[in-house]
């Protein structure tokens, strides 16, 4: 089975004011956590973004968004990391999530079954679709939602098979899933 991480790390940012990718939290940037905690457990990495430092990120394949998808949010991005490596799993993470670590995305991608085109995670009662596995057969239905101008991965996940996995049954920290939207939360890591 060949697994390849998706990092998306495309987003304006603006609640933010600055690329969250790039913010540095104890002398790493946010974006090389995601990277970090993926890199045992897939055979590559894609990271999406348009920002023009990433351009040369050792290590990892950077793409922007497909070209008729561009700007169409995290969906444009989980195709364009699905068209840039083929895989029989993605796992896909966000770059603001500084708390990742691989004995977490190594609980999720454990979840992983037949009949089934993804795994989710449920925290805290919200869904995660945005730090989840998703299977490759989950590409020609990005690319039909897409085609009709539909960005939304709750759309996205009505159409899968989804294994939803609570907190409890994964063992896990749920600050793990904290992400940094704006400054006040970045002030408040840990």
């Amino acid at each position: 089975m060949r697994t390849v991480g998706i990092v998306l790390a495309g987003g304006q940012s603006h609640r933010f004011g600055e690329p969250k990718a790039l913010q540095h939290w104890k002398g790493k940037s946010f974006l090389t956590y995601s990277i970090d905690a993926l890199q045992p457990s897939v055979d590559e990495i894609v990271v999406i973004s348009h920002l023009k430092e990433l351009v040369h990120l050792p290590g990892v394949v950077v793409r922007e968004d497909l070209e008729e998808y561009s700007g169409m949010g995290p969906l444009a991005g989980i195709l364009t990391g699905m068209e840039a490596s083929a895989g029989d799993w993605y796992i896909v993470l966000p770059c603001d999530v500084p708390l990742v670590t691989n004995e977490i995305i190594m609980k999720i991608v454990g979840r992983v079954e037949e009949n089934v085109d993804a795994v989710v995670p449920i925290v805290a009662g919200r869904i995660q679709p945005l730090f989840a596995c998703y299977h490759k057969s989950v590409k020609e239905k990005l690319g039909l939602l897409l085609q009709e101008g539909k960005r939304s991965m709750k759309g996205l996940l009505s159409l899968c098979t989804v294994a939803y996995v609570k907190e409890e049954r994964l063992g896990i920290d749920t600050q793990a899933f904290v992400n940094v939207n704006t400054k006040e939360d970045y002030m408040n890591l840990p």
